[in-house]
């Protein structure tokens, strides 16, 4: 892939197991509600509906990104798609986001070296 094209990566949870299925790489034009969603049904119908009919009936939750683009595709097109699942915003990426607040203003500096003599204490080097 090349390095500006996006990767929407799709992981799937089944009776608390984590398993990464695939990427798909989006090419220009694709990082938008219709192009993600097409991109994604279609590799949805290829790969799974395939061999697995009426799969997407047990599809309870979709974690995406916080880009709009994503609310959009899901709003558009998932919703109606995937009929019994909920939108979920990766926590994750927002408390990135909000520590990234955090660091750029320096208010982390304290923890981040105290983080770090923690960890010089744990490998013993203090």
């Amino acid at each position: 892939p090349e390095a500006d094209q996006a990767p929407l990566n799709i992981i799937m949870v089944s009776h608390r197991r984590v398993y990464f299925v695939d990427t798909i790489f989006l090419e220009d034009g694709e990082c938008c509600g219709e192009g993600v969603a097409n991109r994604f049904i279609n590799w949805w119908t290829q790969k799974l509906e395939s061999c697995c009919p009426g799969i997407r009936e047990d599809v309870s939750g979709m974690v995406q990104d916080n880009v709009s683009y994503m609310s959009k595709a899901y709003r558009e097109h998932f919703q109606g798609y995937f009929t019994k699942s909920v939108a979920i915003r990766c926590l994750a990426h927002i408390f990135n986001l909000v520590a990234k607040v955090f660091w750029e203003d320096g208010a982390m500096k304290p923890l981040r070296y105290f983080a770090f003599a923690i960890r010089l204490y744990s490998k013993g080097k203090v």
